[in-house]
């Protein structure tokens, strides 16, 4: 671990928290907008939906080629090279003629974005590791959950006065002025330069020996369905408050915002498990309020067909609480044996994560059937399948995991 006097850890923790508000930012502030987009483009729901596992699908690729470039080049560099391709698809967003158009930029800004990810993942196990790495990334968290939380709100009040595009116009000007501070003010956190990370045999041996590692995997599974449930609400959640609800642009931010404030005491609750509990007993805390949460709505549908709002709200709002208490401590165990890769392994973490998010997402998009249904069914489902795996790797292989 770098030595604290070389890095000041306060600066170099605030500028990381600086650099979530584009990337927090360029998913949830359009999402008030997604049917004012439809008739935009003159263009289906569906096609609009798929702008969000799109771009997470790419994020995904992109995390696996900006891992090794970090353990390579440094983290600083590349963090605001990918902002700057970043900042160029989202003016390709606001130029788009078509809904394909859209789509393809969409696949530019997911790809760029996406070496911030990988960087702030890696410059946190450059500084902090075990628990303390998690106790670290659920302060993070915690105060980096602002930009996705107030994004809807933001949104809904600029698509309401301005049109769709404002949202866009907003993240690529908060995008430049971020990477000109991070640019200037950031220090290197990388001990030392691994100049075989980029080389394809080093890269594919790394990403086969995390392919390999039962706890590795066993933790991706939580942060990547868990991500899953957040992104299946995200496909759905404008249609299904501003067209069966009937609620506003404006109305549906808020909403959001209610919603996503469970980030907050979600990541402190998974910061004071992690110490007390242990980051294991967390873990299966998580999925606990998942299942739950699944079997509440799963139930509210089968009885109402269409339940009052504010109980699927409420419904939603316990799920993303439960979402969030995974977060830090599914990360923290990762990395746990990886410090000496934390790119290439922040990496395919990430990769990971966002890869089976798009794929749960793009199919609750075009699957035609109640929005309540396909969300009950994924926090339901993905509860029991992840619970269950982790568990079984718990009692069955003592050895592979930590926080007992």
């Amino acid at each position: 671990m770098i030595e604290a006097k070389k890095i000041n850890t306060f600066k170099m923790m605030t500028l990381l928290l600086i650099l979530t508000i584009p990337i927090g930012m360029s998913i949830d502030i359009y999402i008030p907008s997604m049917p004012e987009m439809v008739d935009y483009f003159h263009t289906t729901r569906h096609a609009i939906q798929l702008t969000v596992p799109i771009y997470i699908l790419f994020s995904a690729l992109g995390q696996l080629i900006w891992g090794p470039m970090v353990d390579r080049f440094g983290r600083r560099r590349v963090i605001v090279g990918g902002c700057l391709i970043g900042i160029l698809g989202t003016l390709f967003s606001l130029l788009a003629p078509n809904s394909d158009m859209l789509l393809l930029s969409r696949v530019i800004t997911g790809f760029g974005f996406s070496s911030q990810t990988v960087g702030i993942r890696a410059i946190l196990s450059d500084l902090y590791s075990g628990k303390e790495l998690a106790k670290k990334a659920g302060i993070f968290a915690i105060i980096g959950s602002i930009s996705p939380i107030t994004a809807p709100v933001i949104g809904g009040y600029l698509g309401h006065a301005f049109g769709w595009k404002s949202g866009f116009i907003f993240i690529m000007i908060t995008a430049l002025l971020v990477s000109l501070v991070f640019l200037k003010f950031a220090e290197e956190t990388l001990k030392e330069k691994n100049h075989y990370a980029i080389h394809p045999r080093h890269v594919l041996k790394n990403y086969f020996s995390l392919l390999k590692h039962p706890k590795f995997l066993a933790f991706v599974c939580g942060s990547s369905f868990m991500f899953s449930m957040a992104l299946s609400f995200v496909a759905v959640s404008a249609f299904l408050f501003q067209k069966e609800y009937d609620f506003s642009q404006i109305s549906f931010g808020w909403i959001c915002l209610g919603i996503v404030f469970s980030c907050l005491p979600g990541r402190y609750i998974s910061m004071k498990a992690s110490h007390t509990l242990g980051i294991n007993k967390s873990v299966l805390l998580s999925y606990s309020i998942t299942l739950s949460s699944g079997i509440l709505l799963l139930g509210s549908f089968i009885c109402f067909g269409l339940p009052p709002a504010f109980l699927v709200i409420l419904i939603i709002f316990i799920s993303s609480l439960g979402q969030n208490i995974m977060y830090p401590n599914s990360f923290a165990g990762a990395m746990e044996d990886f410090r000496h890769m934390a790119g290439s392994a922040s990496a395919f973490l990430g990769a990971l994560q966002f890869l089976v998010g798009s794929l749960v997402s793009a199919s609750i998009a075009v699957f035609p059937a109640s929005s309540i249904l396909l969300l009950a069914l994924a926090y339901t489902l993905l509860s029991l399948l992840g619970g269950g795996w982790f568990w079984w790797v718990v009692h069955r292989r003592s050895d592979c995991c930590i926080g007992k």
